[in-house]
């Protein structure tokens, strides 16, 4: 179960982030203040997913960074960053299975209903293309009105094709 987190996290934020979420702001060449030694020039530098600090050699991945800093286990800091980021931890409580069963039931709802739109369209495009042609003029304006809303409809279908 915590390997998850630990995959989750490195996938789904960068070490610019984890850095700006423990305060720091890097400099247009990705360096700042080496928080693991007093410095007054920036020699930690911020990779995608790693830091290296060249004046004390402290180095490693977002989680270790979180975990020097915040003087943490490595689970607590990828705890904090998932927190943080609102990254899934890979758990599967009872509420986050409800919740991926409410989200699949909404989708299967929404796919019926689309199903459903897509024949109703259908059925009214070959409705209109079999009825006889008006006589009178009353029947022909609605005639002309069921044309428009034929060809919106057969646009409609033939895009979601």
């Amino acid at each position: 179960m915590s390997g998850g987190i630990f995959e989750e996290v490195k996938l789904n934020v960068s070490m610019a982030q984890v850095a700006e979420m423990c305060g720091f702001h890097p400099d247009r060449t990705g360096r700042i203040l080496c928080p693991f030694h007093h410095e007054k020039t920036p020699s930690l530098k911020l990779y995608d997913k790693s830091f290296y600090c060249y004046g004390c050699q402290a180095g490693g991945d977002i989680i270790k960074f979180v975990q020097l800093f915040h003087d943490c286990a490595p689970l607590e800091a990828a705890q904090k960053i998932a927190a943080c980021f609102g990254v899934d931890d890979g758990s599967d409580s009872p509420f986050r299975m409800q919740m991926r069963r409410a989200d699949m039931m909404r989708k299967q709802t929404k796919i019926e209903q689309e199903r459903a739109e897509r024949a109703s369209m259908d059925a009214f495009v070959h409705s209109v293309n079999r009825e006889p042609l008006p006589t009178d003029e009353a029947s022909a304006a609605l005639y002309a009105q069921r044309l428009g809303q034929r060809d919106y409809y057969e646009y409609k279908l033939r895009e979601e094709a």
